[in-house]
């Protein structure tokens, strides 16, 4: 974290907008633990009995790192023989039902302020509002070494179901990121589950 967060404010080549979405999380945990440490008080609900922990702690510092997978010693042989890497970044993904190769890249800052901004735009004009495929769209480069976007659309809105499930298995296991999931324990009826870690006005700012 500390080391990555160094590098953007001395390097001022390093553009925020061009930064993968897993290295602008670790730069935003890595802020934050910075100002205020790593233990994180914010209020969780248990899923089980409903009762609400106003100061629940999570430890930011230990949100493990993700990197990318080695394709060369990924157990999943599913994977291994469906994926392969191709030039800056981008992979290449054939799907086993339709043995359609998709060319993909990695999610940027930008481009999930585009998904996010795209979103917000069909809402206001009533819109149908698909999550899933918009970022396929998003992420996706070539099918079958076709690039015209108007293609890619159509092949995205047709995708199988089960080449979509694989798709998004192996897309998950490419990209970086830091795990933002903690284990809970309820302090009433001590159920556990892991959890998502919340993201509240306390995270910036913490209570006084």
């Amino acid at each position: 974290f500390d080391r990555l967060l160094k590098n953007l404010l001395v390097d001022k080549s390093i553009k925020i907008d061009e930064l993968l979405v897993g290295d602008k999380n670790a730069l935003l945990i890595a802020a934050r633990i910075s100002g205020y440490g790593n233990m994180y008080p914010t209020g969780v609900s248990c899923p089980v009995c409903g009762d609400e922990d106003k100061g629940y702690e999570f430890d930011l510092a230990a949100c493990p790192v993700k990197g990318p997978i080695d394709l060369e010693k990924v157990e999943d042989k599913e994977i291994k023989q469906l994926v392969s890497e191709g030039e800056a970044g981008k992979y290449f993904i054939t799907l086993p039902k339709s043995r359609v190769t998709v060319e993909v890249k990695l999610l940027t800052s930008m481009d999930e302020v585009t998904l996010s901004r795209t979103q917000e735009m069909k809402k206001k004009k009533k819109l149908p509002v698909h999550p899933l495929t918009d970022h396929l769209k998003r992420i996706i480069v070539s099918v079958n070494g076709v690039t015209d976007y108007m293609q890619i659309e159509s092949f995205v809105e047709t995708m199988p179901a089960s080449d979509s499930r694989f798709f998004r298995k192996a897309f998950s296991q490419l990209t970086p990121n830091i795990e933002l999931k903690q284990d809970f324990v309820c302090r009433e009826c001590e159920y556990e589950q892991e959890l998502e870690v919340p993201f509240s006005t306390r995270f910036f700012w913490p209570d006084s």
